[in-house]
């Protein structure tokens, strides 16, 4: 009797942290969108401030040690004969397994960054930075609505299943 109440107790507890689990992936997202927008006001303040290259604003991002980005460790930190950075960008982002909204907006954002004039630049981040803002509000909806059901769902599972071993 003392294995089956030890394993229900171990039950419930992997059904909790399950549940725990499912609801923290949800918060990084939230904190991912975050970082996103952080990383384009670095780069919108970077173009008024001392219009720099694209090399540049990638060493200020990664200066400014977002978690979120840390695919911008991935990308060069000066130009080299041959290297594209568009190229680099999107192989950097590609590999950092970011979700698909992100990942996407991200690619977009890079095959845009330094490609114009400066206005034009400045006009393009802030329509970034008004997607970012609107995808972190759905992912903060998103976390206030199933996180709660997430944890409680993952306690509730373990307790049924306890149940049923009991």
């Amino acid at each position: 009797m003392l294995i089956r109440i030890s394993a229900v107790i171990l039950i419930i507890l992997c059904g909790a942290f399950f549940g725990v689990d499912r609801s923290e992936k949800l918060k990084k997202r939230v904190d991912l969108c975050r970082d996103i927008e952080k990383m384009l006001y670095i780069c919108e303040y970077s173009i008024k401030s001392s219009d720099e290259d694209v090399y540049g604003i990638t060493k200020r991002i990664e200066e400014a040690d977002l978690p979120g980005i840390c695919f911008i460790k991935n990308i060069p930190v000066s130009y080299k004969a041959g290297a594209n950075f568009r190229v680099d960008w999107e192989r950097a982002v590609f590999k950092s397994q970011l979700p698909y909204e992100e990942r996407n907006l991200l690619i977009e954002f890079g095959s845009v960054l330094g490609t114009s004039d400066t206005e034009r630049q400045l006009r393009t981040i802030s329509a970034f930075i008004d997607e970012v803002h609107t995808l972190y509000e759905q992912r903060r909806f998103e976390y206030m609505k199933k996180s709660k059901l997430y944890r409680t769902l993952g306690m509730l599972a373990g307790i049924m299943i306890g149940i049923i071993i009991i």
